[in-house]
């Protein structure tokens, strides 16, 4: 009895591993087309957290009756919030380090993810559970491998139009450099707008979910709420900022006092720019981020200048966010 009862658990767990991959491996397609990161840990969560999501339906349960039978329920309710403080700890917790994403490849190589998957799954000549979960395993990380690091286009500039507004993506040898010319400062609904606009749209044409230099041209209120928005949906290293002289309103100040601490929580930094600074200088590749003086912006008592960035990348000279005066 107490072997078979081993046994039979032992299948059904097999079985949910199977049911596992054969999920994330269907949906892998889906998210890559739609832009969104991919967590390494969805194989597993079903089967870590189904213990605890089965107990926290349980004490919800044995509260809403005690509450019915007025029987006294203090007990649950403090077990009740132990138990979604945890879980609320388990997902929150550096969430943005096991996330990944991948650049958008061409429709042909999503559906043949599919169809192999499917194919894998109906073989014939696959008899055990035990060798389906091993081919299911080896092709989704085989598959993982050929989107990650054999990137089908990876253009070094690639620029973004939102409301007239540019966002620019450099690439260069696993660095990503974001530089807004006021898009950020432009969406009054800079939540939805990151979330379902521009964090897509970053993924599937880098590949990334770390920014390791974002540059920000004009500031206010709304610039500042926004970034500190973005850091909690991705890595960002280093933020620059135009420096300012006089004094921003007590509102902004705030918001500015919030991005920081936000950067900092994560290891990044905000850097406010009053002179030309160097972001790369290698063989093929130098870039600077230069401040133009010929017009300063007002912000209420406060005034700052333009930033652009200027360089040269793979012997092509570019220049990013500079207006002709």
């Amino acid at each position: 009895m107490y072997m078979k009862f081993i046994q039979r658990h032992y299948r059904s767990f097999l079985k949910n591993i199977q049911l596992q991959l054969f999920i994330f491996l269907i949906s892998l397609p889906i998210l890559i087309s739609w832009g969104l990161p991919i967590s390494l840990l969805s194989l597993f969560t079903t089967l870590l957290f189904t213990p605890i999501l089965s107990l926290f339906l349980l004490i919800s349960s044995l509260i809403f009756f005690s509450e019915l039978l007025h029987i006294p329920n203090t007990w649950f309710m403090w077990l009740l919030e132990h138990i979604t403080s945890f879980w609320n700890t388990c997902l929150s917790y550096h969430q943005s380090w096991w996330l990944i994403g991948f650049s958008k490849p061409s429709l042909s190589w999503l559906i043949a993810i599919v169809l192999v998957t499917l194919a894998i799954l109906h073989a014939k000549q696959i008899t055990t559970a035990q060798q389906r979960i091993v081919i299911l395993t080896v092709f989704l990380l085989c598959a993982c491998c050929l989107l990650k690091f054999f990137p089908h286009h990876q253009h070094i500039l690639e620029t973004l139009l939102y409301n007239r507004k540019h966002i620019t993506l450099i690439q260069h040898n696993n660095t990503l450099i974001v530089f807004d010319e006021g898009t950020f400062s432009s969406h009054a609904a800079y939540e939805s707008f990151i979330t379902y606009t521009f964090l897509p749209d970053v993924i599937q044409k880098t590949g990334k979910t770390t920014i390791e230099h974002l540059i920000v041209s004009n500031i206010n209120k709304r610039t500042f709420d926004a970034l500190a928005f973005l850091a909690t949906k991705m890595n960002i290293k280093n933020i620059y900022l135009p420096w300012w002289t006089g004094k921003i309103p007590s509102f902004a100040w705030y918001s500015y006092i919030t991005l920081k601490k936000n950067i900092a929580r994560v290891g990044g930094k905000v850097i406010p720019i009053s002179k030309k600074r160097t972001i790369i200088n290698t063989k093929d590749c130098s870039l600077f981020i230069e401040v133009n003086n010929t017009k300063n912006i007002r912000y209420y008592d406060a005034q700052y200048p333009l930033l652009y960035c200027n360089g040269i990348i793979d012997q092509q000279h570019i220049t990013i966010g500079k207006k002709d005066e």
